[in-house]
């Protein structure tokens, strides 16, 4: 689950130019691990630190709620499992996977404490990924959701918080079609996206849609394969899901943003009044029921 701050208040402020030369540099070294460890130990933006219960989560919650099976898939979970630990109280099962293996226990053990703290659950302590099954959490990566070879019809309900905007627009669409069949009929989406530019959470001298000055030629300098941001628009998503045979049942815009002075391309998007759009959600239906 990658995480998108609303402010950055409390985090390291790094200037975006700077942060995109380390992930340019990360990508030719294949320094992953070292981009983990730095999220983790220097930039702090993969520690687990909330008082309350995310909005994020309650809203995937009431969605969850409205499927009989509650057979859940996660794409995108992310080091902690954070969400998927809260989820596990109104989940049948999960099934929670990442294209690269990303699951730390330290970072999933912290975030069953604090959830047992602020809800009174008492979630058992997170070791191993062994630990999750008493939860019935299964955690797969790799794996690539848009081949998954999962079994169809397996699950009521898939979730994705904060993880569509890092995958390029063919990907996702395949994905979305992928999800068409591993979904019961009737089956839902429920789906939160970040529409803004990334960079801009660890840089506030820049503006929330900084990257829309750019055209796509021009961005691709600064678009790498470890901070990768499609930069779609929340008309594009529901484009997306109507493409790929879903019912969207609903869908909201949850922030807004000024446009940048100059937009580098003539982009006929612009004319769509969700186009200033920072952050959406929607809740899709698979038909057949």
């Amino acid at each position: 689950m990658a995480h998108a701050p609303s402010d950055t208040g409390g985090l390291m402020r790094i200037p975006w130019k700077l942060k995109s030369l380390v992930f340019a540099i990360l990508d030719a070294t294949h320094a992953g691990g070292l981009l983990a460890w730095l999220q983790k130990h220097v930039t702090r933006r993969s520690r687990v630190a909330f008082s309350t219960l995310s909005p994020d989560w309650l809203f995937h919650e009431s969605v969850i709620e409205l499927s009989p099976g509650k057979r859940l898939l996660e794409f995108g979970a992310g080091k902690s499992l954070v969400q998927n630990l809260y989820l596990s109280q109104v989940c049948r099962s999960q099934t929670v996977v990442d294209i690269v293996p990303l699951f730390d226990r330290q970072l999933a053990n912290e975030a069953a404490q604090r959830i047992s703290y602020i809800t009174g659950r008492d979630l058992p302590p997170i070791t191993s990924l062994a630990d999750l099954a008493a939860l019935n959490i299964s955690y797969i990566a790799p794996l690539d959701v848009a081949r998954s070879a999962l079994p169809d019809n397996a699950f009521d309900v898939c979730v994705s918080t904060n993880t569509m905007e890092h995958i390029p627009e063919a990907q996702l669409g395949a994905i979305l079609v992928e999800l068409r069949r591993i979904l019961v009929p009737g089956g839902l989406v429920s789906a939160i996206i970040d529409y803004s530019d990334h960079y801009s959470h660890t840089d506030p001298s820049i503006g929330r849609l900084n990257f829309l000055r750019f055209s796509d030629a021009e961005f691709r300098r600064f678009n790498h394969r470890s901070h990768f941001q499609n930069r779609l628009r929340h008309h594009d998503y529901e484009r997306l899901f109507r493409d790929a045979g879903f019912v969207v049942e609903r869908d909201e815009v949850l922030g807004w943003a000024e446009l940048p002075d100059a937009i580098s391309c003539d982009d006929p998007r612009r004319r769509d009044p969700t186009f200033a759009a920072t952050a959406g959600r929607f809740v899709a239906r698979s038909p057949g029921r």
